[in-house]
């Protein structure tokens, strides 16, 4: 007898309770998590931050809205001052699978490392309120790769940063088999290697590729926040 209690459906369970899954979806509490890193990343001169991964807010529901008397509101994004001066919260309905983020909302520089917050800020779903809390400490991002190698050499010295934040080298491999490894520091996030081929389809890089001239090697490593595909890039010669 306890084994069949204890296979009873959802379905069948909510129906003998009274309680409607719709109704017990809607039950279901929202949350963020309690603590959180903001990573200062310096290593570039012209695209420097200072942002936190995502926090996705749990249980979260399409008519979800954000409030408090710290929380300002443009359209689908809301903004939040949080304890700390130098540093802001977002979050915008219309890309609400990314979460809530938190970023530097003045000068990026090493002097923010080691400085902390917390964001407080309500959620109403179905006309009920609840109250959010995380709190975050700023920690230095060592950069993005420790080494870059190509057919065994490290070459990652000789990259130069374009107007965009981006690190790109010439190379000559045309007509050869070609390996690449490289090492990505955390917090860093590594979002692999593909090859822009000109009048071809982009495709995913193996190793032992034999490479055309004119090729571009795209290795794409994104620091915490950054949703454009960013990192490094040799262009064959």
């Amino acid at each position: 007898m306890f084994k069949k209690i204890i296979g009873v459906s959802l379905t069948s369970a909510l129906f003998v309770t009274g309680m409607s899954p719709a109704l017990a979806k809607e039950n279901k509490v929202p949350s963020i998590a309690k603590k959180t890193v903001v990573w200062v990343y310096t290593q570039s001169q012209s695209d420097a931050s200072a942002e936190s991964f995502r926090l996705p807010i749990k249980n979260r529901t399409k008519d979800m809205k954000l409030t408090g008397k710290n929380v300002q509101v443009d359209g689908t994004r809301y903004t939040i001052a949080t304890s700390n001066k130098n540093f802001t919260a977002y979050y915008d309905s219309q890309m609400a699978k990314y979460g809530l983020g938190i970023y530097a909302s003045g000068k990026v520089s090493d002097d923010l490392v080691g400085q902390k917050g917390t964001v407080k800020f309500n959620v109403v779903i179905n006309h009920r309120t609840y109250p959010m809390k995380t709190s975050f400490t700023v920690k230095k991002n060592p950069g993005l790769v420790k080494c870059l190698k190509v057919n065994g050499k490290n070459v990652l010295s000789r990259f130069k940063e374009d107007q965009y934040g981006d690190f790109g080298m010439d190379m000559k491999l045309a007509n050869k088999k070609v390996n690449i490894t490289y090492k990505v520091l955390y917090p860093n996030k590594d979002y692999g290697v593909r090859v822009l081929r000109e009048k071809e389809k982009d495709f995913n890089w193996k190793q032992n590729t034999v490479l055309k001239k004119g090729d571009l090697i795209l290795i794409s490593v994104m620091a915490p926040g950054w949703l454009k595909a960013a990192g490094y890039a040799i262009q064959v010669k």
